[in-house]
C-alpha cells in the first residue's frame, strides 16, 4: 500500500519537475504526501528530505505560516517522533500550535483547522506518552476529543485512532478495564463503518492482550491480599 502511494505522489512529482512547477504552491502537497509516506515505512531521511523541499518551496513563496505551512510542521512533528527524535517533535508541534492558534485568531476556525487541531492534540498526547507522561497524554487525548465532539465527527476513524491513543495511556497507568473498554469501542466504530480488517488490526490485538493480562494479575492479587486478611 506504502509503495503504491510513492509510485502514485512520484508519478505527480515528476510531473511538477517536467513542467518547471516544483517550486509552486501547487507542489507543495504533493512533497508533504511523499515524505509522509516514506515516514510511516520508517525510512526517515527520505522523509526529511521531501519535508524540507516542501519547507524550501513555502519559504520562497513566503508562504509558511498558511494552512499548508501548518500541515507541514505537523508531519514534521510526526516523522520526529516516529524516528524517536522527542525534543524536535516537541519543538514541531510548539512551533505548529503557535501556528494554529494565529490562523485561528485571524481567520476563525474552519474545518481544516479543526482537523488540525485534533490531529496536533493527539500526538502532542503520544509524545507526552513517548517520555512516560501518561496522565498529560490523557489531558491532550481529551481536548481532542473534545474537539471532535464540538465538530461532530464522532464515530469517524479520526475517533478510532484516539480511542487506541487512549487505551496505550489507560493500559501504561494500570487501567486494565479502561483501556479494553476504549479497545471494544474501536472494534464497534470499524465495524460501524464496514471495516473487516485494520491495518492497527495487530497493534489492537497486542494492546487487547496486554489489558487482559494485566486485568488477570490485578484479580490474582486480589484473591491473594483477600486470603491473607481472612
Amino acid at each position: 500500500e506504502h509503495d503504491e502511494a510513492i509510485l502514485h505522489f512520484s508519478a505527480a512529482l515528476r510531473i511538477y519537475e517536467q513542467t518547471g512547477a516544483l517550486a509552486t504552491a501547487s507542489a507543495v502537497p504533493v512533497l508533504i504526501e511523499i515524505g509522509s509516506v516514506h515516514s510511516a515505512k520508517g525510512e526517515h531521511a527520505a522523509a526529511k528530505l521531501k519535508f524540507q523541499q516542501a519547507l524550501e518551496v513555502l519559504e520562497q513563496l513566503g508562504s509558511l505560516r498558511t494552512a499548508a505551512g501548518l500541515k507541514l510542521l505537523i508531519r514534521m512533528g510526526n516523522d520526529a517522533l516516529r524516528a524517536e527524535e522527542l525534543d524536535g517533535a516537541k519543538q514541531l508541534y510548539g512551533k505548529a500550535l503557535a501556528l494554529l492558534k494565529d490562523l485561528s485568531a485571524a481567520s476563525g476556525v474552519d474545518s481544516f483547522l479543526s482537523l488540525s487541531s485534533v490531529s496536533l492534540l493527539s500526538n502532542m498526547g503520544a509524545l507526552h506518552a513517548a517520555r512516560g507522561n501518561h496522565r498529560a497524554a490523557l489531558k491532550s487525548y481529551r481536548e481532542a476529543q473534545g474537539v471532535l465532539v464540538a465538530e461532530a465527527l464522532l464515530g469517524t476513524l479520526m475517533e478510532a485512532d484516539l480511542q487506541v491513543y487512549f487505551a496505550t495511556s489507560l493500559l501504561a497507568l494500570g487501567d486494565s478495564e479502561g483501556a479494553l473498554w476504549m479497545l471494544n469501542s474501536v472494534r464497534s466504530l470499524y465495524k460501524q463503518l464496514g471495516i473487516n480488517k485494520s491495518p492497527r488490526g495487530r497493534e489492537l490485538r497486542l494492546l487487547a492482550d496486554a489489558a487482559r493480562r494485566q486485568a488477570d494479575e490485578s484479580d490474582d492479587q486480589g484473591w491473594q491480599w483477600k486470603k491473607t486478611t481472612t
